[in-house]
């Protein structure tokens, strides 16, 4: 991420910052998916945070919003209000599906990986990715 955003800052482990779309991205490259972590030109922003997770899939056509989408094993959801009371704050990945959640594989909650519970209400929406990304 350091070299996408021309900054050393994330090197810095006193500084430090939020990591969860970082882990995403790890997950997504582990699947094998095959995408920059700045995928729009021109873009302020990397997948380092996660209004660009929703801008660029919203440009692509494989965002979904929570309000027309149910949630599938395997989509990233974009949060509201987990860390700071903010919309599109946390991301992570659905590995189950529930009647009233979803459970998803995340990182930085706590400063540590696992999954977590997360009520439908608190999801903005969600990343389906293409295989051909």
């Amino acid at each position: 991420m350091n070299e996408h955003g021309s900054t050393t800052v994330y090197s810095d482990l006193s500084v430090g910052y939020h990591w969860c779309c970082a882990f995403v991205y790890y997950c997504c490259l582990q699947a094998g998916f095959c995408f920059p972590p700045k995928p729009v030109p021109g873009s302020r922003t990397t997948l380092a945070a996660v209004p660009a997770w929703y801008e660029w899939a919203s440009g692509e056509g494989f965002y979904h919003p929570a309000t027309e989408s149910l949630a599938r094993v395997g989509d990233i959801a974009l949060f509201n209000n987990v860390y700071n009371s903010n919309p599109l704050d946390h991301i992570g990945v659905v590995v189950e599906v529930a009647p009233t959640f979803v459970l998803c594989a995340e990182g930085n909650l706590g400063n540590r990986t696992g999954f977590f519970e997360r009520p439908y209400s608190c999801i903005a929406g969600y990343v389906r990715l293409p295989e051909s990304v």
